[in-house]
């Protein structure tokens, strides 16, 4: 699929959205054997002559979207009961719409003469446009520049744009560059939308609000607990971050919660540890390997120390003291070769007292 289409179907759901349930009740569709337009979409009102009880269901109907339009010099055929299905999808009741004339509708490239004008009912196309394509078109385009402006890849924007507007963007067949604040942030802000050719542009006001993938808790976690996989979950957050927030499941899996997490809440690096192998004041093993040959002996820590952490231990033989790094449950390592002055200095400060 084309972006092309893909954003045209996007822009489709946009539309059916705004009609309601209700807008079929009464009507009639006579299906034409053929229609050919040159329009982005294909609207109820291309392929068949509609007669309703008031101006406005006449309007709802008319405008209803219905299928990206086909590739130039390609054809499409869609059949009466697809257009009752696709009528459905887009919200229409259709229990009282009777739908006759032709079973198939054979769609090409331009619009002909013959089909219904949506301006008789008070309605441009360029105005339908205005509904589906132009604001999104700008929004999109404003997010781009957001990227492209600042360290944040994630943007919500919403823009309201007039109908003049609207059309010039129509009219510019979506060839436009955006211009705004050399440092953007959150909050309302103007932007310059400019034709291609720099010929035209207008001001437009845009809100504008950071989106964050964010890790947050799926359930209460109690303190002391081990965090896992099922407790936690990523989840899009608009506004501004809590600092040192978490955004990669990896980070807390495993990890042990150093305080009670409550349900829903947005996780942050001082709530979660590695979880404590050694503690301080336990009688632990050292290992030193050199060559073939394993050297154990038993030693007392002086620190709490979680998986991979360097701690300090005093011999039980002689009471030396020395730097040995945790491997395992009330399991340390040390290498021959003895702790370095530049060993002692990576002691964490949390290591330096009890929890």
């Amino acid at each position: 699929m084309t972006s092309t289409s893909a954003k045209n179907i996007v822009l489709l759901i946009a539309v059916a959205g705004l009609l309601t349930a209700s807008t079929a009740s009464g009507a009639e569709l006579v299906l034409r054997e053929r229609a050919t337009m040159s329009g982005p979409m294909i609207r109820l009102g291309d392929v068949a002559d509609i007669s309703a009880g008031t101006a406005s269901m006449l309007k709802g109907l008319v405008t209803t979207p219905l299928l990206p339009t086909p590739a130039p010099g390609t054809q499409q055929f869609v059949s009466r009961s697809q257009i009752r299905d696709l009528l459905v999808s887009r919200g229409i009741d259709v229990g009282n719409l009777r739908v006759r004339g032709a079973m198939v509708v054979e769609i090409g490239h331009r619009r002909p003469a013959g089909s219904l004008d949506v301006d008789s009912i008070g309605t441009t196309e360029a105005e339908t446009m205005t509904f589906t394509e132009t604001d999104t078109a700008v929004e999109d385009a404003i997010e781009r520049y957001l990227i492209d402006h600042t360290s944040h890849d994630q943007w919500q924007v919403e823009v309201e744009l007039r109908d003049k507007q609207s059309l010039q963007v129509a009219g510019w067949a979506g060839e436009f560059t955006v211009e705004g604040p050399h440092y953007p942030r959150p909050g309302r802000k103007n932007f310059v939308i400019r034709s291609r050719n720099g010929k035209e542009s207008f001001r437009v006001q845009a809100s504008i609000v950071q989106v964050h993938s964010l890790l947050f808790a799926r359930r209460g976690i109690s303190r002391g607990d081990l965090v896992r996989a099922a407790d936690v979950e990523v989840r899009q957050h608009e506004g501004s971050a809590p600092n040192l927030a978490i955004r990669d499941l990896a980070q807390v899996v495993g990890m042990e919660a150093k305080r009670t997490i409550t349900e829903d809440s947005i996780l942050t690096e001082g709530q979660v540890s590695a979880p404590l192998m050694v503690k301080r004041g336990e009688t632990v093993t050292v290992s030193a390997r050199t060559g073939g040959v394993t050297v154990r002996t038993m030693v007392v820590a002086q620190q709490d120390g979680a998986m991979g952490e360097l701690v300090q231990v005093e011999s039980v033989k002689d009471k030396k003291r020395f730097a040995a790094s945790v491997s395992g449950n009330r399991q340390l390592e040390v290498f021959p070769t003895g702790a370095r002055v530049e060993d002692f200095a990576t002691l964490g400060k949390r290591n330096t007292q009890r929890r």
